[in-house]
Formats: structure tokens, sequence, C-alpha cells
């Protein structure tokens, strides 16, 4: 579970507390991956979900840091990890 930086949803949504990314299946040969992400309060409710394409480039510079991933999905959502 990645910690983040509460983020209060319009309309009594909640408040989003926490991140879950995992990897749609990909081959060895792939040079691009799709990361489907969670948004979760801090009870564990899902409030939202979607799937981000980590580029050719974020790709190549992933390595063996999953940090990396993380940073590029909550970069791209607007998120703060704490």
């Amino acid at each position: 579970m990645i910690q983040i930086q509460p983020i209060t949803l319009p309309l009594n949504q909640g408040t989003i507390t926490q991140m879950i990314l995992t990897f749609r299946n990909f081959a060895t040969t792939d040079n691009m991956c799709v990361v489907h992400y969670q948004l979760l309060a801090e009870d564990k409710t899902v409030l939202v979900t979607g799937d981000y394409h980590l580029t050719e480039q974020q790709y190549a510079q992933w390595g063996s840091d999953n940090a990396f991933v993380e940073q590029c999905v909550a970069t791209y959502l607007g998120l703060t990890i704490i």
C-alpha cells in the first residue's frame, strides 16, 4: 500500500489516502506495459480505479526499482507520495 497525501473527492465521495498498483500481463519482449491503479480511502474502500500506460522511455528507465513506476503514476494522477 502506497501512502499518499490525502485528497478529498467532490460530492462527499470520500478522501483518498492510499494507492495500490498492479501490472497487467506483459511479455519479456514488450517495451511498455499497463499499470492498473486503485485509489483507496483509509478504510480500504476503493474510490477510483484506472489504467496508466508506461511509455517506452519510462519502461526502459524502470529497471528493478518499482518506486520509479509508483512515482510515474502518482505524477500522472497529480498525487504526492508520503
